[in-house]
């Protein structure tokens, strides 16, 4: 994710300073693991993926900041990685979880200052920390969005616009935040928000075509014959819905209309 990886390892810094200072960070992660915990417990998710995060979370203990800097983003970065594109299998709720972890931020007490709005030098690194940590997780969730849109078969106009709308909100806000910051990260996160929604006008199905459910995963061949009324145009069904094994369709489908 080279600048914002780049970005957190020139702000963040734990060696040379006060233990509490890398207690701070680890009480950071272990909100952010609380709170990735409660929406993978709630919604349906894939079991592998789920066991995997669950071992990498059991990772963020007191010694992982003690890593390199560059090495602690890209663990988090990672991790909020894989709840976007492995572990959540709704995409709705996936979306929903990163918007959510875009706009986090720490519920841990107020920084103490000697007198207000004054720090010592080891309370100031703590605040540069925190506002380090806490940048990288919105901005680790406006990418996990993006990322999750590589997979998505081609859908309906109106659910295309819906989504392209829900991640330009969610990024919208990160990238104000990393303009101000000016942490060379902007650029980077307009382009991954460009490649989001032209990747989304790709995978926008034609005005003419419509949707079909099915109870069930049926054969390609007997998809085709179900809406075309004719097994010979699977080839067009196929090709509107990309799936692993034909004989397992998805149980929504795009139906591209006959020219």
């Amino acid at each position: 994710m080279g600048r914002i990886t780049d970005a957190f390892a020139a702000a963040w810094q734990i060696a040379g300073y006060s233990n509490f200072v890398a207690a701070d960070s680890t009480a950071m992660l272990a909100e952010i693991i609380a709170a990735v915990s409660q929406v993978l417990e709630r919604n349906q998710c894939d079991p592998a993926a789920y066991a995997a995060i669950a071992e990498r979370a059991a990772s963020f203990g007191p010694a992982y900041v003690l890593q390199p800097p560059a090495a602690v983003a890209i663990g988090i970065e990672r991790y909020i990685g894989a709840v976007a594109t492995e572990a959540l299998i709704e995409l709705n709720i996936a979306i929903a979880a990163m918007a959510a972890l875009s706009r986090w931020a720490t519920a841990l007490p107020d920084v103490p200052a000697s007198r207000p709005g004054v720090y010592t030098p080891t309370r100031a690194r703590q605040l540069v920390n925190r506002a380090a940590i806490t940048a990288l997780v919105r901005r680790s969730g406006a990418l996990g969005a993006a990322q999750r849109l590589i997979s998505l078969p081609r859908m309906a106009p109106i659910d295309g616009d819906q989504l392209r709308t829900a991640i330009s909100a969610i990024f919208g806000p990160v990238i104000a935040a990393a303009s101000i910051e000016n942490d060379g990260t902007v650029g980077s996160l307009r382009a991954v928000l460009t490649a989001a929604i032209t990747l989304l006008g790709n995978k926008i199905a034609p005005q003419t075509a419509t949707f079909f459910a099915t109870v069930s995963t049926l054969p390609l061949h007997v998809c085709a014959h179900k809406i075309y009324q004719d097994a010979r145009e699977a080839g067009r069904l196929a090709q509107a819905n990309p799936t692993p094994h034909p004989s397992f369709m998805p149980t929504e489908l795009i139906a591209p209309a006959l020219t």
